[in-house]
């Protein structure tokens, strides 16, 4: 890990590859870092995407070890994805996101087209609905999650996040994985910071920009995702003109872990044939 100073706020940065192949900036998704991309959960996709790609991964801001800084909208994330490229040298890039990356990876193609040559959004939404997704779920199902017990909040976190055929293998692994990336991070966000956040994801759309994108854009769902569903997929693509949308069979909103080698199949043919 290394740290540029980049838009002002100084960024955690990883690169993988030759840095004379084509770009791929990856954003990782709310309340995570880089940290995972070096684990069981990510190993895989690097291995693959080194073979083509000059892989950028960097904690988005007030995230991991990343500045922390007041402001958290899209729009000024977006600009910190263009900022740490000129700072690389890169003039143009791929830019996938994953769940909440997809908010800041959507913004960055809108505003910078000519900076980004793919856009990949691997389960994405395309809009607030009053909150977090989390909060947007329990809204859409008339859920009061003041009453629920720790045990009915598991079951339906559970329910929301993962295909009813994920086994309680790959649960436990990803429930070590993510307990283990969060102490190797260290950096939690203040109640000021948590704040900003959400304020930031309950006012944003990406609709109109994604009706004006030309961008080549593949959009990834998971049939069983209750945080971000897979008709928000089907609407985002429908609504980019050059977009490819592809809807997982197996898997919730973690379908990079639950389809892992489908994802990546995926992800790289788009990549190299589009």
């Amino acid at each position: 890990m290394f740290y540029v100073k980049a838009n002002n706020i100084k960024m955690a940065v990883e690169t993988y590859g030759d840095p004379d192949k084509p770009a791929l900036m990856v954003l990782h998704g709310a309340a995570t870092s880089i940290a995972g991309y070096r684990s069981w959960k990510r190993k895989k996709f690097l291995d693959r995407m080194t073979k083509n790609f000059f892989v950028v991964l960097f904690d988005r801001r007030c995230h991991g070890k990343t500045g922390f800084p007041e402001s958290f909208t899209f729009e000024e994330q977006a600009t910190d994805v263009v900022a740490l490229m000129d700072a690389l040298c890169i003039d143009k890039a791929a830019v996938m996101g994953e769940s909440a990356g997809t908010y800041v990876g959507g913004r960055t193609a809108i505003l910078f087209p000519e900076r980004v040559s793919h856009l990949i959004l691997c389960v994405p939404h395309d809009r607030a609905e009053g909150g977090t997704p989390a909060a947007a779920y329990f809204k859409r199902n008339n859920i009061d999650q003041t009453k629920l017990s720790s045990e009915e909040m598991t079951k339906l976190i559970d329910a929301a996040v993962y295909a009813p055929t994920t086994p309680a293998s790959l649960k436990e692994k990803f429930i070590a994985f993510t307990a283990q990336a969060e102490a190797e991070v260290g950096v939690q966000f203040t109640p000021e910071q948590t704040a900003a956040a959400y304020a930031a994801m309950a006012v944003w759309d990406n609709r109109p920009g994604y009706a004006t994108l030309e961008v080549p854009t593949l959009v990834m769902s998971g049939k069983y995702d209750q945080v971000c569903p897979a008709e928000i997929g089907r609407e985002i693509a429908s609504l980019v003109k050059n977009s490819k949308y592809v809807e997982f069979e197996h898997s919730g909103h973690l379908l990079s872990v639950e389809q892992e080698d489908e994802m990546i199949d995926t992800v790289e043919d788009f990549l190299l044939n589009h």
